[in-house]
């Protein structure tokens, strides 16, 4: 589970926690970023429904990496399998990555707070009924049952 910002909110919030997500800024906007997202965030963002989108699919994919010296290719290697995880990358600009999390975030019951004052937060334990839980709403339009544990990953519909 990531450590915090929106990625950490929308577990909070599947999980069943009220969540606030507080940001000085508004969403989307831009920041500085290389936009590779590796294996292993392709599975969490799947997750978190964000593979779902069709914009996700237009995204381009990396399946090696290679590494260039003056011109010259030193080396190129397909990126490894691991169980759990695709065997390739994508490039997506942090300005749509950031705003689909964000997204992911709300879907699944945080709320949103843009422009909010720099603030300490804690954290208490209320559930509720989680929005994407087996046997709710959400769950129930994608197809899941209550007790089902399926996880799919990174596969388009």
């Amino acid at each position: 589970m990531p450590a915090g910002g929106p990625a950490g909110a929308a577990y909070l919030a599947e999980a069943g926690y009220a969540v606030a997500l507080l940001d000085q800024k508004t969403f989307p906007r831009d920041k500085v970023c290389g936009d590779f997202v590796g294996p292993a965030a392709i599975a969490e963002l799947d997750y978190l429904g964000v593979t779902d989108r069709p914009e996700f699919w237009h995204t381009n994919e990396i399946r090696q990496a290679v590494l260039y010296l003056d011109g010259e290719e030193l080396i190129a290697r397909d990126f490894p399998r691991a169980d759990g995880l695709p065997d390739y990358g994508r490039v997506i600009p942090r300005i749509d990555l950031d705003h689909w999390i964000v997204q992911a975030a709300v879907g699944a019951g945080a709320e949103l707070l843009e422009r909010a004052p720099p603030v300490m937060v804690a954290i208490w334990p209320i559930r509720r009924q989680r929005p994407g839980a087996a046997g709710s709403p959400a769950a129930r339009s994608r197809g899941a049952t209550a007790g089902s544990t399926t996880r799919r990953c990174c596969s388009r519909g």
